[in-house]
C-alpha cells in the first residue's frame, strides 16, 4: 500500500510560540554549559535562593546584568533537572510582566488591543 505525504495537524500560532520559547530555553542552557557552569558549585538551596533575589531584583530593576544573572541561575537549575520554584515569586513576575506590557504598549501606543493582550487572551 502507497501512502501519500503526512498530514500534520496545523499548528496555531501559540504551539510555534511555546515551540520557539522551547528551543530558546534549550539555546541558552548549552550556552550556559559550554561556557563553564560559572554556578555549578552552589548547592541547590543557594541556588534557588540566589534565583530568587535575582527575580525580585529584577522585578525591581530590569537590568541587562541582572537579566543575564538570571538567565545563567535558571540555566544551572535546569542543567541539573530542576525546575525554578516559579510560584514562590510570582509577584515578581506579575510586576516583570507588568513592565513589559506596559513598555510595549507605549511602543505600540495602544492600550489592551495591542498583540500582546491579543496572543494572551487568545
Amino acid at each position: 500500500m502507497q501512502q501519500g505525504p503526512s498530514k500534520r495537524a496545523p499548528t496555531s500560532e501559540y504551539d510555534d510560540f511555546l515551540g520557539w520559547l522551547e528551543s530558546t530555553r534549550l539555546d541558552r542552557v548549552a550556552d550556559y554549559v559550554q561556557r563553564g557552569r560559572r554556578n555549578v558549585g552552589l548547592s541547590n538551596d543557594v541556588l534557588f535562593e540566589a534565583w530568587k533575589q535575582t527575580m525580585r531584583s529584577i522585578a525591581k530593576d530590569p537590568n541587562p546584568e541582572l537579566i543575564a544573572r538570571e538567565q545563567d541561575l535558571v540555566a544551572e537549575i535546569e542543567a541539573r533537572g530542576l525546575i525554578a520554584p516559579y510560584a514562590e515569586v510570582k509577584d515578581a513576575i506579575e510586576a516583570v510582566i507588568s513592565r513589559a506590557v506596559q513598555y510595549v504598549e507605549k511602543l505600540e501606543g495602544t492600550s489592551n488591543n495591542s498583540w500582546f493582550w491579543r496572543f494572551c487572551l487568545s
